[in-house]
């Protein structure tokens, strides 16, 4: 394959800031993410694992089970991955909740993402993420021809060859612990983010403790603005 020029550098890092847009909701939406580097080959496999574990889109994730399953806060809060070979690409959280709940979303998501930098993931859920992964959804995205022809052009514009995928599943079965947390703490900067909070401002800002969470102001600078385009 050809030659490719370098990915451009992603733009300085920054400290974290709060975004607040009044809308006439019954819930409050909440957005927080970081920039994403190219990811090389080589690390995509741990990157994805890792975020299976802490919150891949399914119902046995860390985030999930803190915010849904223990305590009935939301019935979504996951990450997405959106890398780009030749650019920045994004990580995001998304998750919503009543208004009074969202200042204790955006605690246990922010914990959530501290910890899995910092401590080993267990062996169940290694287990668990590279199954899913190596043998589910890997399996999806080339099941009948219309999957297979949509995998194979994307590969070959975003990465010129199809080498990647040829080694995909053995990739992901020999990711280790130290591995996803290695991939945490390259990928992860909870101190970077960038948060946007959409929903009822004064009944969320006025919402009493549901356990220890901190006020909005605690997680960075805090910008109002006006109605979010496209709202009432």
């Amino acid at each position: 394959p050809r030659a490719r020029e370098p990915a451009p550098p992603l733009d300085p890092p920054r400290g974290r800031t709060v975004h607040l847009y009044p809308a006439e909701k019954l819930q409050g939406w909440i957005v927080l993410g970081h920039a994403l580097p190219p990811v090389p080959p080589e690390e995509r496999a741990a990157l994805e694992v890792m975020n299976y574990i802490l919150g891949g889109g399914h119902f046995d994730t860390r985030l999930f089970r803190e915010t849904r399953d223990e305590r009935g806060l939301t019935n979504d809060d996951s990450g997405y991955l959106e890398p780009y070979v030749r650019g920045p690409g994004t990580y995001t959280f998304r998750t919503y909740g009543r208004p009074g709940a969202v200042k204790l979303l955006l605690e246990i998501t922010m914990r959530e993402i501290e910890r899995i930098r910092s401590e080993p993931v267990t062996e169940e859920e290694l287990f668990v993420a590279r199954g899913a992964l190596a043998d589910g959804s890997f399996a999806d995205r080339w099941a009948g021809g219309t999957g297979v022809a949509r995998s194979l052009a994307l590969e070959a514009f975003e990465r010129g060859g199809h080498r990647a995928s040829a080694t995909y599943r053995e990739r992901v079965r020999a990711v280790t612990a130290t591995d996803v947390r290695a991939a945490a703490r390259k990928y992860l900067h909870p101190e970077r983010m960038t948060v946007v909070i959409v929903g009822p401002l004064d009944e969320i800002r006025a919402a009493p403790p549901l356990e220890s969470e901190r006020e909005l102001e605690a997680w960075g600078e805090v910008v109002e603005h006006g109605p979010a385009p496209g709202g009432p």
